[in-house]
């Protein structure tokens, strides 16, 4: 396995194990208590990132949560190799350069910092993934967590529970040269006060928009506990779930076709 393939499974297997441990981060579990949830976990066959069927203990899913407690994120990934929290892609003018990006624009994501080094000439696509770039990150502790002052709770009860992130069709705009462009509006709707906590209107809809609008709603109103989102491309991709998992927020996506959306409920 190439060192690419290898990035990208590591990183998986990170988010498999969060999506395990996350109802009992936010308490959001349905057993009596977290080990009843965890037994309950345990007691059944799980699908492997890699296609295959796997089965844990309940003190190897504990451990998960537990490490997740002292370390984040990035504790969940494999520790197989000798190299953990160094990229053997990025030699040391790059990793500062995303070091300079991210203290610049500590909102920015990974996402965008992969896209603006391929954008300037400083990477190509072929050779370093996107999960190679958010593995460095994640290996640098200031970069994981939104600062203090933007972790203020909201003190209405039952608010941040869960948002639901949408996108809709907007009016058509022209341009200087009288080109019709299609906009777009992004928004975040508190489920339990109905407040729109985050929107912004695009030319298009795609990840690093939502990024963009999720960022701001949880420096505002802080961090919610759940995201519920359709599957479209710009909600299903791998840096959504990377971010909510540093973030310890757990991500749910409607069914196919599914008409349960913001939009519907407005």
């Amino acid at each position: 396995m190439n060192n690419r393939k290898k990035d990208d499974l590591d990183t998986k297997i990170a988010l498999f194990r969060y999506e395990l441990i996350v109802p009992v981060l936010n308490r959001t579990y349905p057993d009596r208590s977290a080990l009843q949830y965890f037994k309950r976990i345990a007691s059944a066959s799980l699908k492997y990132p890699d296609g295959t069927s796997k089965e844990y203990s309940f003190q190897t899913i504990r451990y998960w949560y537990d490490t997740y407690q002292k370390e984040g994120f990035s504790g969940l990934m494999p520790k197989t190799r000798n190299d953990k929290g160094r990229s053997r892609k990025l030699n040391k003018t790059l990793k500062n350069k995303i070091i300079e990006m991210k203290q610049t624009n500590p909102r920015m994501t990974a996402t965008s910092i992969y896209l603006k080094l391929i954008e300037d000439g400083n990477i190509l696509k072929k050779d370093i993934s996107l999960s190679t770039i958010t593995r460095f990150i994640a290996s640098k502790p200031e970069f994981n967590h939104i600062p203090v002052e933007d972790m203020r709770a909201f003190e209405m009860e039952h608010t941040n529970d869960m948002w639901q992130l949408d996108t809709t069709y907007c009016s058509y705009i022209k341009d200087s040269r009288g080109h019709k462009l299609r906009t777009y509006l992004i928004m975040i709707i508190d489920d339990h006060s109905r407040m729109i906590v985050g929107y912004g209107f695009f030319l298009e809809d795609n990840a690093v928009n939502v990024q963009t609008v999720l960022k701001r709603a949880i420096s505002k109103y802080g961090v919610p506990k759940r995201l519920y989102a359709d599957n479209g491309k710009p909600y299903k991709n791998e840096q959504l779930p990377i971010i909510c998992a540093q973030l310890q927020i757990q991500i749910i996506h409607a069914q196919v076709y599914h008409g349960n959306s913001i939009m519907c409920t407005l």
